[in-house]
C-alpha cells in the first residue's frame, strides 16, 4: 500500500489532527506535501480554513467548490491565500465585489482581470487608489466617451496614455492634443491625428518640443513647414540633429 493509500484510508479527524501537528511543529515542507496528496474535499476545506497560511494556500489550490472559494477570497486574513482563491473563482458578481473592496491591490488586480462588465470597469478606472489598477481597467474598456473622460482627468499620465491609445474620435484627439496637461499624452494624441490644420497649429504653439516634433512629422504642407522652420529655432535645431543622425546611420 502506498503512502497516499494509507493516508486516504485513515479517518477524517485523525488525518486533520496529523496535519495540525505537522505545522505546529514547524514542518511546513512536509505539511505542504501532505496537503498536496489529499484528495478528500472536506479535509481540504477544513485545512483551507484553519491551517497556517501555507497550508491554507495549498489546500485552496485543490478546492473546486466555488462557494467555499468565494468565502475564503472574502474572509481569509492572508492576501496570498485570498489571491489563490480569486484565481479559481468564475462568479463575476463575487469577483466584482472583491475587485472593489479587497484591501490588497494585488488581490483586486487578479479579480479585475477576470471581469468583463463594462460599467464596473469604468467605475474602477475612475475610483481605485492605485494607478496601475486603473490602467488595467482602462485597457479593458471599450466605451469611447469613458475613455475620453479618463484621458482628461486621471492624475497619472500613463493611465491617460492607455486611454488615448484606444480613442479614435478625431475631434476628441485634437482637443486632448491641445489642452491636456501632460506632454506625453498630447504627443500620443498628435500621433493619431490626421487633420493637417490642427497639426500645423499644434506644431506652432505647443510648449513641448517633442509634441511639436510629432506634429511636424505628420505635416505635408511645405509652406507651413518652412514657416515653422524659420520661427521655431529649437525645433529646427532638433530636426537638423535628427536628420544628421539618420544620414550618419545610413552611411555607416
Amino acid at each position: 500500500m502506498t503512502f497516499i493509500d494509507r493516508w486516504e484510508c485513515r479517518d477524517f479527524d485523525k488525518r486533520y489532527e496529523e496535519i495540525k501537528e505537522l505545522f505546529k511543529a514547524g514542518n511546513e515542507c512536509e505539511c505542504k506535501m501532505t496537503v498536496e496528496e489529499i484528495a478528500d474535499e472536506k479535509l481540504l476545506i477544513k485545512s483551507a480554513k484553519t491551517g497556517n497560511s501555507n497550508v491554507r494556500k495549498n489546500a485552496v489550490k485543490k478546492i473546486n467548490d466555488e462557494k467555499i472559494l468565494i468565502e475564503i477570497a472574502k474572509t481569509d486574513s492572508n492576501s496570498i491565500v485570498r489571491e489563490t482563491a480569486v484565481k479559481k473563482i468564475t462568479d463575476e458578481n463575487a469577483l466584482i465585489e472583491i475587485a472593489k473592496t479587497d484591501e490588497n491591490s494585488v488581490v483586486r488586480k487578479v479579480a479585475l482581470k477576470k471581469i468583463t462588465d463594462e460599467n464596473v470597469l469604468i467605475e474602477i478606472a475612475g475610483t481605485d487608489e492605485y494607478a496601475y489598477i486603473r490602467e488595467i481597467a482602462v485597457k479593458k474598456i471599450t466605451d469611447e466617451n469613458a475613455l475620453i473622460k479618463i484621458a482628461g482627468t486621471d492624475e497619472a499620465a500613463y493611465v491617460r496614455e492607455a486611454a488615448i491609445e484606444k480613442i479614435t474620435n478625431e475631434k476628441a484627439l485634437i482637443e486632448i492634443a491641445k489642452e491636456n496637461m501632460y506632454g506625453s499624452v498630447r504627443e500620443i494624441a498628435v500621433e493619431k491625428i490626421t487633420d493637417e490644420k490642427a497639426l500645423i497649429e499644434i506644431a506652432k504653439t505647443d510648449e513641448c518640443l517633442f509634441v511639436r516634433y510629432a506634429a511636424i512629422e505628420k505635416i505635408t504642407d511645405k509652406k507651413a513647414l518652412a514657416e515653422i522652420a524659420r520661427t521655431d529655432e529649437n525645433l529646427y535645431f532638433l530636426l537638423r540633429l535628427i536628420k544628421t543622425y539618420r544620414e550618419d546611420t545610413l552611411i555607416h
